[in-house]
């Protein structure tokens, strides 16, 4: 996760945003800032974080993307199938799951983040549970959809979740679901070929 957002959510990287050979710019200053786990305090503009209240009709404040006008695809890891709302920009990977709670997201529901090029396992790159209170397994995908590993996105933790190699995307599902329902590193994973980083 570049230390994609993981709470979403959301990624580590020396700082946000995907490093060389991704052209992102870093969203935090300093050394080894998570990149894209949840968006540091520069790149979304909240005074007072509002958690979701799991009423999907009304709109979180703390939240630049609502899940409602999120794209959603129907997509499979391993042998089960999920719903993924699409996180194919730089701004919307920095969100992620940022500020959702348990009654926001279905056990058979989870965000992809899809990046335009391949992220690099040097060591600064993963996610980050900052401005998260819901627990995620975060899953990195190869480039072949393959999954690399499963970390635990132990919910507000800023340490960075790490992948184990080089992945180009990131699925984020509840915590413990990649478990109960048998989901290993080498599963494969699928959506729509059409969908593609937007940046």
């Amino acid at each position: 996760m570049t230390r994609l957002r993981l709470c979403l959510v959301g990624f580590v990287s020396a700082s946000l945003g995907c490093q060389t050979p991704v052209e992102e710019k870093p969203l935090a200053t300093g050394p080894k800032q998570p990149i894209v786990a949840t968006p540091n305090k520069t790149s979304v503009p909240i005074l007072a974080p509002v958690i979701s209240t799991g009423n999907p009709s009304e709109d979180n404040p703390s939240r630049l993307y609502q899940l409602k006008g999120l794209t959603q695809v129907a997509g499979t890891v391993g042998k089960h199938d999920f719903k993924f709302w699409v996180m194919d920009t730089d701004s919307k990977r920095q969100e992620g799951m940022m500020f959702l709670v348990d009654k926001d997201v279905k056990p058979s529901e989870g965000m992809i983040f899809i990046f335009k090029d391949i992220q690099p396992n040097d060591g600064h790159r993963g996610f980050w549970m900052k401005n998260c209170p819901l627990g995620l397994d975060i899953l990195y995908v190869s480039s072949k959809m393959k999954v690399l590993n499963i970390g635990d996105g132990v919910p507000f933790q800023e340490k960075s979740v790490s992948p184990v190699g080089d992945f180009q995307y990131v699925v984020e599902l509840k915590r413990g679901v990649s478990r109960k329902l048998g989901i290993k590193p080498g599963d494969t994973v699928n959506w729509p070929k059409n969908v593609v980083s937007q940046d």
